[in-house]
């Protein structure tokens, strides 16, 4: 009995070692390439505007846009404050709702295909300095 036991211990001991093992690989060997990704223009323009297989589908692009938005908002802001560099734009803050700033953003997109390839990030900005000039640039 005991030797059953030491070899299911033994057993179990080398599954969690396989499984570490395999996750470390998973987790540690990506290529540089993949590291890299950043979302672009194209990817960004098919989350906020569609097309959408569904109504969840649509709930959750739409969740997903607004939330890069807020994000590239954010860090705009960050780098205001924290660096005192001059604001690239100036977003409607009283009137404006992210609805408006999606719309603002996938006309530029829809508008400017040639730029869709490029990193959203940029594309963002982009369209928001077009949007709502800063009176400083």
């Amino acid at each position: 009995f005991e030797l059953f036991r030491f070899w299911c211990n033994w057993r179990l001991s080398m599954n969690i070692q396989v499984v570490a093992s395999l996750l470390a690989i998973a987790l540690f060997s990506h290529s540089p390439a993949s590291l890299a990704y950043s979302l672009t223009g194209n990817d960004l323009l098919h989350r906020c505007d569609g097309p959408y297989a569904n109504e969840a589908e649509h709930l959750i692009g739409n969740t997903f846009c607004q939330g890069y938005i807020q994000g590239i908002q954010q860090m705009h802001h960050v780098m205001i404050d924290l660096r005192n560099v001059a604001p690239l734009y100036c977003e409607p803050v009283d009137s404006g709702s992210y609805d408006q700033l999606q719309q603002v953003l996938v006309k530029y997109l829809k508008a400017n295909p040639e730029e869709q390839h490029r990193d959203a990030r940029i594309l963002v900005t982009a369209a928001f300095a077009r949007a709502f000039p800063s009176s400083t640039m």
